[in-house]
């Protein structure tokens, strides 16, 4: 019965030996019981690792891949320690300096580190005010990107406009024979050109400041029965406008909309002025004067405008926006000079024309170009530090 015994124990141990043997698993006695774990240097699992595969080269590719595993396997101060290490050891370039600021975010934001998450917040969004959140972005980055927002710092402008002059009487003055005869006005309409800056102090508020020229035309029309007198007269101004905008931006047809609604004054320089002359005899046609130049003592010189402005921009193209404006602007002060009415001896004597006094005002019609230069990081719910 011994000697059974002993067979059958060495027949089992036998069986057991050569099972082992054909069970390639193992190999030569591993156990898998860990092949599903990782550490921390590993990255194999790590969804962004492919991404990042052509810069396994780079000194400085290792470093921010280091620095994302530290955080991936939740070991958040090495992670901070490595990202000191690569911020005094390494030179980023763009998209390197992206990836750099998103992990230094989201560790600084597991440590509980507030303050130091909303400033480098600031920082990236200053750098790349247009980024827009990926699904593999850190969790605790997404939350603090979305605590923020970026304005439109600085801006500058350019515009071509329409302008349509529109004249209001104030007094006609008497005639040589001291006769008074109410004249019309035809409107004229000139093009212009402006460029400015604008300045975002925050998300609904703005200043603009621009140049612009602006030439501004009409008729001037006396009836005198059997013939009429027609006065042409062309002024150019040099422009200065400041205005304070106010905006509502809102989305539509997932496209940024941004209505603004501009008040402001101008001063004006008058830098030259001239007028055609003739008088009109049914078909024909005398006394005509082209192009001839006003002294312009005649004008008043400097003069000075309020405005409103409705303006409507679309953004496209990152820091660039189309923009369609309505401008009305009234000048303040008389286009003619009162003491120099008679200063034109010829038209006083040859025609009996004496200038009325007169305020232009002018609509713009507008069409232009802003380009974004500098943003402003703010808090959306108005925390942070």
């Amino acid at each position: 019965m011994k000697r059974f015994l002993v067979i059958l124990s060495l027949l089992t141990a036998f069986c057991i030996n050569a099972q082992a043997q054909q069970d390639t698993s193992r190999r030569n006695g591993y156990l898998p019981l860990y092949d599903n774990l990782q550490s921390d240097t590993d990255n194999t699992t790590d969804p962004t690792s492919q991404k990042y595969s052509d810069d396994k080269e780079s000194p400085t590719g290792e470093a921010l891949r280091a620095l994302q595993r530290y955080y991936n396997a939740g070991k958040y101060p090495e992670a901070l320690r490595q990202s000191q290490q690569i911020r005094e050891n390494h030179h980023l370039n763009s998209s390197e300096n992206e990836r750099y600021l998103r992990y230094t975010i989201a560790s600084y934001k597991e440590m509980a580190y507030d303050e130091e998450a909303d400033s480098v917040m600031k920082i990236f969004t200053k750098k790349y005010p247009f980024y827009e959140l990926n699904s593999d972005d850190p969790v605790s980055f997404q939350e603090v990107f979305n605590n923020f927002k970026t304005i439109p710092r600085w801006a500058i402008f350019f515009d071509i406009q329409w302008t349509r002059t529109g004249v209001d009487i104030d007094s006609i003055f008497p005639r040589a024979d001291t006769t008074k005869i109410v004249p019309d006005y035809d409107d004229g309409r000139c093009f212009n050109l402006e460029i400015g800056m604008q300045y975002g102090f925050n998300e609904k508020w703005s200043l603009a400041m621009s140049l612009k020229t602006m030439t501004l035309d009409y008729t001037r029309v006396e009836d005198q029965g059997a013939t009429k007198f027609y006065y042409e007269e062309t002024d150019t101004y040099l422009s200065l406008p400041i205005l304070v905008f106010y905006k509502r931006p809102f989305r539509f047809l997932n496209i940024q909309w941004i209505p603004e609604f501009g008040l402001g004054v101008s001063a004006d320089f008058l830098g030259g002025a001239e007028y055609q002359a003739y008088s009109w005899f049914g078909s024909n046609t005398s006394y005509t004067v082209s192009d001839k130049t006003i002294d312009l003592i005649e004008k008043n010189q400097l003069n000075f405008s309020v405005l409103f402005s409705i303006r409507i921009s679309v953004a496209f193209k990152n820091r660039w926006s189309f923009f369609i404006e309505r401008q009305w602007q009234d000048l303040l002060l008389p286009q003619n000079n009162e003491k120099y009415r008679y200063h034109n001896s010829d038209l006083v004597f040859n025609q009996l024309y004496v200038p009325d006094a007169i305020t232009l005002s002018t609509k713009h019609f507008k069409i232009g170009l802003r380009y974004n230069l500098r943003y402003k990081t703010m808090a959306k719910y108005h925390y942070g530090y």
